[in-house]
């Protein structure tokens, strides 16, 4: 090509570069989906229950992502997981029987999502791989 000339067709080395550019969404938006997943719909037929705990959640994919893992960050005083012995560094391992890692997240939000007095299940493990089953009873009570 000469000075002054231009050319519609883009180089092969530009050509190269644009097919392994990737389009990722920040990791923080894809989590803000993942807890609206996890809070339940926004125009929920009966009021949903807590289980007072906080949950950081690490998964991929952005309309229906796959959990990674999903640890518990914060367990709330008085509410079911408190009572149950629950802690801040366990991680879920399962939810009514179904492995965590792996699954759809709107799958998992829909076993997580109850009514208050419904219960889950779920399996746990400590941070010293110790491994252990609650029975959460979901509440309207917010301490």
């Amino acid at each position: 090509m000469t000075a002054g000339t231009s050319s519609t067709h883009p180089s092969p080395h530009f050509a190269r570069q644009a097919s392994t550019v990737t389009h990722r969404p920040s990791r923080r938006v894809v989590l803000a989906l993942i807890a609206l997943a996890f809070s339940g719909p926004a125009f929920a037929e009966a009021p949903t229950g807590t289980f007072g705990f906080v949950a950081k959640v690490e998964a991929e994919g952005i309309l229906d992502p796959v959990l990674k893992a999903v640890h518990i960050e914060s367990v709330q005083p008085g509410l079911p997981a408190a009572l149950a012995g629950m802690v801040a560094g366990d991680s879920v391992v399962e939810v009514e029987g179904a492995r965590v890692a792996g699954a759809k997240a709107s799958a998992m939000a829909q076993r997580m999502r109850k009514k208050p007095g419904e219960s889950v299940l779920l399996k746990l493990l400590r941070a010293g791989g110790e491994t252990y089953v609650v029975t959460l009873v979901a509440t309207t009570a917010k301490k």
